[in-house]
C-alpha cells in the first residue's frame, strides 16, 4: 500500500517518461498540481485529437499489461470535448505540465 501518493505519482511519471523516450512521436503529459488536496485519478490519452482513451489504467506496461483495468475508446466529438477540458484545466492552473517527450 502506497502511503505517500506524491512519491508514487512521481515514480509513475518517471517510468512513463522513460518509456516515452523509446517511442516515436510526441507525448505531452499533464498532472494535477501536487500542492492542492486534489486527486486526479482518471487517465486520459488523446491521440492526434482524433481518438481518446479514458480509463483507470496507469499509462505504464503494468497498467496496460498486468493489472485488471477498465477503459473506453472515444471518437472525434468526445475527443474534441476532452481536449477542450484539458486546455481549460491547464489555463486554470489546476492541471500542470509534467513533461513532453
Amino acid at each position: 500500500v502506497a502511503t505517500d501518493l506524491s512519491s508514487y505519482a512521481s515514480s509513475t511519471l518517471e517510468e512513463l517518461r522513460r518509456e516515452a523516450q523509446r517511442l516515436p512521436g510526441i507525448l505531452a503529459v499533464y498532472s494535477a498540481r501536487d500542492d492542492l488536496p486534489i486527486l486526479l485519478h482518471s487517465k486520459l490519452v488523446v491521440s492526434d485529437n482524433v481518438r481518446s482513451l479514458v480509463g483507470s489504467a496507469n499509462i505504464t506496461g503494468r497498467g496496460f499489461g498486468e493489472n485488471l483495468e477498465a477503459g473506453v475508446l472515444l471518437g472525434g466529438k468526445q475527443t474534441s470535448e476532452i481536449t477542450h477540458v484539458i486546455a481549460a484545466l491547464r489555463l486554470s492552473g489546476l492541471l500542470v505540465d509534467a513533461f513532453t517527450s
